[in-house]
């Protein structure tokens, strides 16, 4: 026994190494074969997907304005408690109607404005016949506006302060059987 004993550890060291030469290479294989899915990578393909998800309004250059659209203004407690109210009625979650948005494009706009970060509030619609632009948002229960001019300072208001306006300039259309036939009225379509 002692006699093999030195082959026994020879031959012991050569599988060890064979074994630790097939780890190296199958990690090796296993990381080049995961490259593709770091995180950049990943978060490209999403980033296109989404391109080609809305590919009809791709055509309409789309700009980022670096203020809050019409935020939120101060509401008094009993507007709050019927907020929540409603919320409880209607069920957890956000209801969305991307046809609003479908019909803001068919009136063909020439540039679209979104706030950083993404398309959740309002967009900025502005058109090639007219200075009034459109303000629409595909949250139920938002009202959409036609600002008729100097919208980036309108823009920055809240919603409370844009309805208070009597100058003329905001039309706050309710979304009713009739709001696209007001709002193409506004826009003089």
């Amino acid at each position: 026994m002692q006699r093999r004993e030195p082959e026994l550890a020879r031959e012991v060291a050569e599988l060890l190494a064979s074994e630790k030469r097939d780890h190296a290479n199958h990690l090796d294989a296993y990381r080049r074969q995961t490259s593709a899915y770091t995180r950049p990578r990943i978060v490209e393909r999403v980033r296109r997907k989404i391109e080609r998800a809305f590919k009809p309004e791709a055509a309409v250059p789309t700009n980022p304005v670096y203020w809050r659209l019409l935020p939120p203004g101060e509401l008094s407690e009993d507007r709050v408690r019927g907020y929540y109210a409603g919320l409880q009625r209607s069920g957890p979650g956000t209801r969305y109607d991307p046809d609003r948005i479908v019909k803001a494009l068919s009136l063909g706009p020439d540039q679209r404005y979104e706030e950083i970060g993404g398309v959740e509030g309002y967009t900025v619609f502005t058109f090639p016949h007219t200075s009034s632009v459109l303000l629409e948002c595909p949250i139920i229960g938002n009202a959409i506006y036609v600002i008729h001019k100097d919208w980036e300072r309108w823009s920055k208001m809240t919603k409370q302060e844009l309805m208070a306006d009597e100058s003329g300039d905001i039309v706050r259309i309710v979304h009713r059987p009739s709001w696209f036939e007001k709002v193409k009225q506004e826009l003089g379509k």
